[in-house]
């Protein structure tokens, strides 16, 4: 007879079934990574389902009433796709690309599946293939959803058809591996964070038809040392060009009205800056530490300068701020010395003379040039 604090001992069948459920844990665990990293969502498709699409106005003015359209999850004939079956009041139908197999480094997306043509990218359907290094979009497709390619870290070229319109939030981020892109003409939506992080992107040509750079659309996109910003672009979202260190310079066209929360923050490549009339609001830490800016010029039309907009910019010498200023939130033009964030004391101001701004400027006792 065992003490009463012997611990009992162990028997066969307690390891053999301790071994069996070792190999189960570790199996379920390869199958998630393989959900994660493959792409493969079989299990996520969505149900059928029945909507009513609002009423929209086509290219040409006339009115698109209203209509019922009916979803339903679909495996391709090939058992390579699953795609979303959309079938119209009218009869049309059109499919919205939801998963693909494979495990090759080339993507080549059909233009029909079943006879049935793709107009639309699924959101994140290629979601992590960090094998894939080429992706050819078809003519007829006309959206990418959101985070269709996020993470496809090796993923170098795209082929965008001419039929896109609109690029979901976070399409591609995180493509670590894309130097360069041209966004087609007819493209009129961009999403926010459609390219954040994409680190090696030094180059992208944007489209005519845009109307804001989404927020955080190119954040951290270390590489991007220029970007012509479309000029009937009206907003420059919140943190835009965030991190975007190799900016050099920045064409802002007449036409924008507000620059975003953080829109350039860190931005340390920037020397100079010329903000158009028309601009009304300078967000809050918008050029903060852009460390290199030498010059600002602000034009009519600008009423707030927003807290720490241009602080811990050591370099900057020169702004010339207008008569239209209204508003410079705290610390807007301060460096951090020490313990605290101090009036840069080497800028020398421009100012009209009895405006705003040279109340403001000679509250701080900042140099100024006065302008009649």
């Amino acid at each position: 007879m065992s003490e009463p604090n012997e611990k009992p001992r162990r028997g066969l069948f307690w390891w053999i079934r301790a071994a069996v459920l070792f190999v189960a844990a570790a199996l379920v665990a390869v199958l998630a990574v393989r959900v994660i990293t493959s792409g493969d969502r079989e299990a996520a498709m969505p149900p059928s389902a029945v909507r009513v699409e609002s009423e929209t106005v086509g290219e040409d003015g006339q009115v698109i009433p209203a209509q019922v359209v009916v979803e339903e999850p679909v495996t391709d004939a090939t058992g390579r796709f699953q795609y979303v079956l959309r079938t119209g009041a009218d009869g049309s139908r059109t499919a919205v690309l939801w998963w693909a197999g494979g495990s090759g480094d080339e993507a080549v997306i059909p233009a029909a599946l079943d006879g049935i043509p793709v107009t639309e990218l699924g959101n994140a359907c290629f979601r992590m293939r960090d094998h894939l290094t080429r992706v050819v979009i078809p003519e007829g497709v006309i959206r990418i959803g959101a985070s269709a390619f996020s993470g496809c870290s090796a993923l170098a070229s795209v082929t965008f058809p001419s039929t896109l319109t609109s690029i979901g939030s976070s399409a591609f981020n995180r493509c670590l591996s894309l130097t360069e892109l041209d966004i087609p003409a007819s493209v009129t939506e961009i999403a926010g964070s459609a390219f954040a992080g994409c680190e090696r992107l030094c180059r992208v040509t944007l489209p005519g038809g845009l109307e804001e750079i989404a927020d955080g659309l190119f954040s951290d996109c270390k590489a991007l040392a220029a970007v012509a910003i479309p000029g009937g672009v009206t907003r420059i979202g919140n943190s835009a060009f965030i991190g975007c260190s190799a900016l050099k310079e920045i064409a802002i066209p007449r036409g924008v009205t507000y620059i975003g929360t953080e829109a350039f923050l860190g931005c340390t490549g920037l020397t100079s800056l010329l903000i158009p009339d028309g601009v009304q609001r300078i967000g809050q830490s918008a050029f903060f530490n852009c460390r290199a800016l030498v010059a600002v010029s602000v034009g009519e039309g600008t009423v707030l300068i927003d807290r720490y907009a241009f602080t811990n910019c050591p370099a900057l010498r020169r702004v010339y701020l207008p008569a239209s200023l209204q508003s410079v939130g705290e610390a807007a033009f301060h460096t951090y010395q020490l313990t605290e964030y101090r009036p840069n004391m080497a800028i020398t101001f421009s100012v009209l003379k009895g405006s705003w701004a040279e109340t403001y400027c000679s509250g701080y006792g900042f140099s100024l040039e006065i302008r009649p």
